[in-house]
């Protein structure tokens, strides 16, 4: 019987011993993996700028330079592509992007003989992108002439 007993304690003691340096108490591998990025900025970072400004020149060249259907869904699709990378908060910039967004999806879906003038107006009514994105780098003098600032 006390044989048994000491066989048992034995058992119990090796038992704790290995569980004891297997580690601690259960960690979760996935909140270690999964470490939420920052809150984004209400004005896009140099990257986000010039990412927001290509989208929108690609939008305005679909739109108002290429007349080939298939021309415009494939630099809508680039565009979208490109502008799924920028993170903002809410804002006018935000606003902008997202507005620009649906521009570029209903050029996306182009088919031939579309009629692209009430995307045109909606375009054209919209505010621009310098009014609703300020530059992350303030404001920028360009030169009006030969050695004159504006």
């Amino acid at each position: 019987m006390k044989r048994k007993a000491a066989e048992c304690l034995i058992a119990l003691a090796l038992a704790g011993a290995l569980v004891a340096c297997g580690g601690s108490a259960p960690v979760s591998h996935r909140a270690l993996a999964h470490v939420p990025p920052p809150p984004p900025e209400q004005q896009p970072s140099a990257d986000d700028y010039s990412t927001i400004r290509i989208a929108s020149g690609l939008r305005d060249d679909a739109l108002f330079r290429h007349h080939d259907w298939r021309v415009k869904s494939y630099s809508a699709t680039l565009a979208l592509r490109t502008l799924l990378t920028v993170r903002l908060a809410a804002g006018p910039c935000a606003t902008y992007v997202s507005e620009l967004y649906g521009n570029l999806r209903d050029l996306a879906d182009a088919y031939r003989g579309e009629d692209w003038r009430p995307l045109v107006r909606v375009v054209r009514q919209q505010p621009k992108f310098k009014d609703s994105c300020a530059s992350p780098n303030g404001p920028k003098l360009r030169p009006a002439g030969p050695g004159l600032v504006a």
